[in-house]
């Protein structure tokens, strides 16, 4: 996936403290989006083709958030200093940016919510499971390795189902084939914990992990291991506390 590389600087901090000081926030209309578009945008900040995804004032600020190759990005824009800035806004330790991706995010989940379970390659079920989470996983990831074992346990020790997703990256040139394989054969969590992926190839495998890719793209997955919990919120690298939070 094409990243966009975003610079925070201190520069940047002092500029966003100076934009949301009670001076300019009392002197800006709440119309402060007015008139910010895609031709607005592209003005300022060289980019690839994109499109708004969503924008609202944020005391005085444009708060925009763009969609690049299905990543999102925001941006705070004063249109009256002709000033954009690409980055995080917190406000009182707030992040208010988190906020504002994690809404739009849920949002996609829920537009996708039926074929996300279409992309599932297998799935763990604990006795009494009364919930689910969604594992994006690359064959050859180190950290899916090791963290696959003590998520079963977890799994167990929560009653929480685990829908493993195939998310093989393009860093990693063996691991689609792997993922096809995996699906073809139909291989159970314990094959999954014992890399015995299979060896063939089929057609259903191979449209399975395009539409996982299609599908993670689309909720902001750029990495493995990354969970998905049942509402749409995310949580990357295996953190058993921080999973308890997405379910």
């Amino acid at each position: 996936m094409k990243k966009i590389f975003i610079v925070k600087s201190p520069f940047f901090l002092v500029l966003a403290l100076f934009l949301l000081s009670p001076a300019l926030a009392a002197s800006t209309e709440e119309g402060s989006c007015k008139g910010i578009d895609e031709s607005y945008i592209a003005k300022h900040m060289p980019l690839p083709k994109f499109a708004i995804e969503a924008k609202k004032d944020v005391r005085g600020l444009c708060e925009v958030v763009i969609n690049v190759d299905e990543e999102l990005l925001p941006l705070y824009v004063q249109k009256e200093k002709e000033l954009l800035i690409a980055g995080d806004l917190f406000q009182n330790k707030k992040h208010m940016t988190g906020e504002t991706l994690e809404a739009l995010h849920a949002a996609k989940f829920q537009k996708a919510a039926t074929d996300i379970d279409d992309a599932v390659a297998f799935t763990y079920t604990p006795k009494e499971s009364s919930g689910h989470i969604y594992f994006f996983t690359d064959p050859d990831c180190t950290y899916c390795e090791k963290a696959k074992a003590p998520l079963k346990s977890w799994a167990e020790k929560n009653k929480i189902e685990v829908r493993v997703i195939m998310f093989p990256l393009a860093m990693h040139p063996g691991a689609n084939a792997k993922a096809v394989s995996a699906i073809c054969a139909h291989i159970s969590y314990e094959a999954y914990l014992e890399n015995k992926y299979g060896t063939d190839a089929c057609n259903s495998g191979r449209e399975r992990v395009s539409k996982a890719l299609a599908i993670g793209r689309s909720l902001g997955v750029d990495g493995t291991p990354t969970f998905v919990g049942p509402t749409g919120r995310t949580s990357e690298g295996f953190n058993p506390d921080e999973l308890k939070g997405i379910l």
